[in-house]
């Protein structure tokens, strides 16, 4: 989170303040994006990347999201477990210099069942 935070402040000082969900998830998925090529070095393919995004093996972009991999899935039909997770900053943290805390020790414990909606284009 500090290194997403950091980023923005740096390239986007105006969004201080402003940041949201969606930019966090925009960047979890551009490093998701990044670890893919990365294995690849010279040989950056498409092939290349989508064999470690079809791998199966979940991803959790360096602990921002909960653990997600590509898989193919049949159509929803009911409820499906989703879990959330909310970080504050404390001055206090990190022996005074302070960071983000997390408001549970893991991400998995606050879960609802909630309607899995299929995904119409």
């Amino acid at each position: 989170m500090q290194a997403f935070r950091n980023a923005m402040a740096r390239y986007y000082p105006e969004r201080q303040g402003l940041l949201s969900a969606w930019e966090l998830e925009g960047w979890a998925g551009a490093q998701w994006l990044t670890d893919a090529m990365d294995p690849c070095g010279s040989d950056l393919t498409r092939a290349c990347v989508e064999h470690f995004m079809n791998s199966g093996t979940p991803y959790d972009a360096h602990g921002l999201l909960l653990p997600a991999a590509f898989t193919h899935a049949p159509r929803p039909s009911g409820p499906t477990r989703a879990c959330l997770d909310a970080a504050r900053w404390d001055d206090s943290a990190n022996d005074g210099r302070g960071g983000w805390v997390t408001q549970v020790p893991d991400m998995t414990t606050t879960c609802f069942e909630v309607p899995q909606l299929p995904y119409r284009p």
